[in-house]
């Protein structure tokens, strides 16, 4: 009893304490390092080689790399330049391809003066084909619904083995509250309003985005060098991204086997947003390193790939009857009123802040006494999620 009545005393006391003084978890010093992302192929292409410094996770962000000086040099004499085209982001300034039994080195000179360079390396001589690429509907680990992208490929030399993906996914995008007419506001002081027609129609629209995991699958444990319906993507039944009609560009790298364990262990640490983003210098060893300074700690790997492609279209409606998702719920109207007793108005904020849009006169439908029904801005202008230029590949 006496235990008891002093495990229970000692409780109560730490109880209390935590209640007036909260315990702070002291962050560990924060190393900065170079990360390097750099992958070319047998593509020819403006290349590009993506630099940045990890960031803490309490910071919000990607901290790009400027003003650095990029060369990629081939064992035949060959340099290639590559220029700062947005931050943290060097295209070459001309189109080149990588050849087989070719050394490739990346050399980089940070704004500060640091060198920085690469081991050499060269891409795997095989001969990999994408065999199919398709959809079908699946569930997840969770047992949620929805339709997975499947890839087949196979390498009749069993020389590639060893494979990353990555993707690019576009959305086709149809307001469903899109109206003819907006409401432009012609004198805010003087509370006066009109319909207008619309210039332009921003019914249809199109997002575009790219992958951000890491996404790898080896047949080095397989007697044949098959990779057979592999799945590259999952969406949610009512994922948005479905939109109207969907199409995805699977890119499939053959890697080395360094390659593959440096992307297998990052993957390890980080899924989700920019691949390398929170990842501490030190705990993964790749082919790249400080020419100024050995000790420094520098994160990433100069992959050299060869690459194949497949795209793949299809419509929401080929595997459901329901309506396809929509980023944002359009169900809800407001009518603001056009002026107060105090002199304001809250029709015109709504439209100037750009809170609302116009879809109808009100209805007297209970949605508020104002002389129009508005509704979220995405629900009646698909601008606001993407863009009204139809992509060169896209096919109905």
């Amino acid at each position: 009893m006496i235990r008891v009545k002093l495990y229970t005393c000692l409780l109560l006391s730490f109880m209390l304490y935590s209640c007036i003084e909260p315990f702070v978890i002291e962050e560990e010093v924060f190393e900065s390092a170079l990360v390097i992302e750099a992958t070319i192929t047998n593509e020819f292409k403006q290349q590009e080689i993506k630099l940045s410094r990890t960031f803490a996770v309490d910071t919000a962000g990607l901290n790009p790399e400027l003003n650095a000086s990029v060369l990629v040099n081939d064992g035949l004499g060959n340099s290639y330049v590559f220029s700062e085209s947005e931050p943290g982001l060097y295209l070459s300034d001309e189109a080149f391809l990588a050849n087989e039994n070719v050394d490739y080195s990346l050399s980089i000179v940070t704004s500060n003066g640091r060198e920085y360079e690469s081991k050499p390396a060269r891409f795997i001589s095989g001969a990999s084909t994408i065999s199919n690429l398709s959809a079908k509907t699946t569930v997840n680990d969770l047992g949620e619904e929805g339709i997975g992208i499947f890839i087949g490929s196979s390498d009749p030399t069993g020389n590639s083995r060893y494979y990353r993906y990555t993707f690019e996914e576009t959305t086709k995008l149809i307001a469903p509250r899109y109206v003819g007419n907006f409401l432009a506001v012609i004198d805010a002081e003087a509370f006066l309003v009109e319909l207008q027609a619309r210039q332009l129609n921003v019914q249809v629209c199109y997002r575009t985005e790219t992958s951000k995991s890491i996404i790898l699958t080896s047949t080095a444990n397989l007697t044949e060098d098959v990779v057979s319906n592999f799945q590259t993507r999952f969406l949610l039944k009512d994922n948005p991204t479905l939109g109207t009609r969907y199409s995805i560009l699977v890119n499939q790298y053959t890697q080395s086997r360094d390659a593959f364990v440096f992307y297998n262990t990052l993957k390890d640490f980080s899924n989700t947003g920019s691949i390398f983003s929170q990842i501490q210098p030190g705990f993964i060893n790749g082919n790249v390193f400080s020419a100024t300074n050995r000790d420094e700690k520098v994160i990433g790997f100069f992959d050299v790939s060869p690459v194949v492609s497949q795209r793949l279209f299809f419509n929401y409606r080929d595997f459901y009857d329901d309506a396809p998702p929509y980023a944002v719920n359009c169900n809800t109207l407001f009518a603001p009123e056009l002026k107060t007793i105090g002199c304001t108005s809250p029709l015109i904020d709504a439209l100037l802040e750009g809170i609302g849009i116009y879809v109808s006169e009100n209805g007297d439908d209970n949605i508020g006494s104002g002389p129009y029904a508005l509704i979220t801005p995405a629900c009646g202008d698909c601008t606001v999620l993407g863009t009204v230029i139809e992509p060169d590949f896209w096919i109905e």
